[in-house]
């Protein structure tokens, strides 16, 4: 699945619970993923798309330094995503940065 893909997935999720969500961002540029809007609250969204290894688990990537102050991470696979905190996310990330799922059920355990 493409990033921009996996972006627009977020974008419909969370307008359907009543967010607006800012115009997504071109690849290069710099900033949050998507920034959603809720009365007057805003939270910065990086979104991560898994990739399949060889054992047979998934894994998503590293978070960059940059984006480490985001509010929130979504991992997005196919018709799955899962939300949750940046510091959650971050204290379940193995000493390279990325995070690995052993299955998909492990997206609604975490």
């Amino acid at each position: 699945m493409k990033h921009h893909d996996a972006c627009l997935i977020l974008v419909k999720h969370l307008e359907s619970i009543g967010y607006k969500c800012l115009p997504l961002r071109s690849k290069n540029s710099q900033g949050p993923d998507v920034t959603a809007i809720n009365h007057f609250s805003s939270y910065r969204f990086e979104v991560k798309t898994l990739s399949r290894k060889g054992s047979g688990s998934w894994q998503a990537g590293k978070v960059e330094e940059a984006r480490k102050y985001d509010d929130f991470v979504a991992v997005v696979h196919g018709k799955y995503l899962l939300i949750e905190s940046m510091d959650n996310y971050l204290a379940c990330c193995g000493p390279r940065g990325s995070r690995a799922f052993t299955s998909i059920v492990d997206l609604y355990d975490c």
